[in-house]
């Protein structure tokens, strides 16, 4: 039963779903990004932003962070509306029960070079391509992670972004992140359809627990990638793959930016 049920979800949400009307036409370097996504699920892009642009981004998070803060004592200890708290700036503050992940959502609102990010055409492109349909970036969300006890990492632990639809991201590491400051985490190949037949065969979960990713690798934890690279690097990834940010270690604290499209 299980599997007819993915079977025909699988079919309605990838197959059946409104295709591009229009898709841009991609340079050699876009076409480049596009194989390397296709044939692995995640593409590395350096020197996106430079050094000078991240810890701008970085200093910026900051300072928005922490006004938010220190004006909005009464919601610290609140639990935060799904996407945030509403500012005068035009962007939400969001921040998980750990006090470890603080997020802006709308940053683009923030700053120009957000909105620059936000607004790339290339990246548009590559992801209608990708998906063969009409993207358009819904919003960009900036955000600081930090030690804190049991923190789930950025994300809140391992997770598909849509059940069964394929989906589209980018985002900007602006510091450089090893495996021990939160890197982004992926199964390869788990967006594929025999991966959501015979391996992760439960309907409708797209939230996973590290023992539950485990089971579905069957123990073999070098099938848990992690996206090692310097700050300023963009990646672009496919969201149906089981990915989290790995929670990060003592003593750390990761930057970054992501857009999220809608379809």
């Amino acid at each position: 039963m299980n599997s007819l049920k993915i079977s025909l979800q699988l079919y309605r949400n990838r197959y059946t779903a409104p295709k591009a009307s229009h898709l841009p036409s991609l340079n050699e370097k876009q076409k480049g990004w596009l194989h390397e996504l296709r044939k692995n699920g995640v593409v590395a892009i350096p020197g996106y932003f430079s050094k000078e642009e991240c810890a701008y981004m970085r200093n910026l998070l900051d300072q928005r962070i922490e006004d938010f803060v220190q004006h909005h004592e009464h919601e610290n200890d609140a639990t935060p509306p799904k996407f945030g708290w509403p500012t005068a700036h035009g962007y939400d503050v969001w921040f998980d029960r750990h006090h470890s992940d603080y997020r802006i959502v709308k940053a683009e609102k923030m700053d120009p070079l957000v909105a620059r990010f936000h607004n790339d055409p290339e990246l548009i492109a590559v992801g209608a391509h990708y998906l063969n349909a009409d993207l358009k970036v819904k919003h960009t969300m900036a955000n600081r992670v930090q030690f804190k006890d049991a923190n789930l990492g950025s994300g809140g632990g391992w997770h598909r972004d849509m059940v069964y639809r394929r989906g589209f991201k980018g985002m900007i590491y602006l510091t450089d992140v090893d495996t021990h400051t939160g890197p982004f985490q992926y199964i390869p190949s788990s967006a594929d359809v025999s991966y959501h037949l015979f391996k992760s065969n439960t309907p409708e979960q797209y939230q996973f627990t590290h023992d539950e990713v485990l089971s579905i690798i069957g123990g073999d934890q070098s099938l848990i990638k992690e996206a090692i690279a310097q700050e300023g690097t963009l990646l672009l990834f496919e969201t149906n793959m089981i990915h989290r940010g790995k929670p990060i270690e003592a003593g750390h604290t990761r930057y970054a930016m992501t857009n999220y499209h809608n379809l």
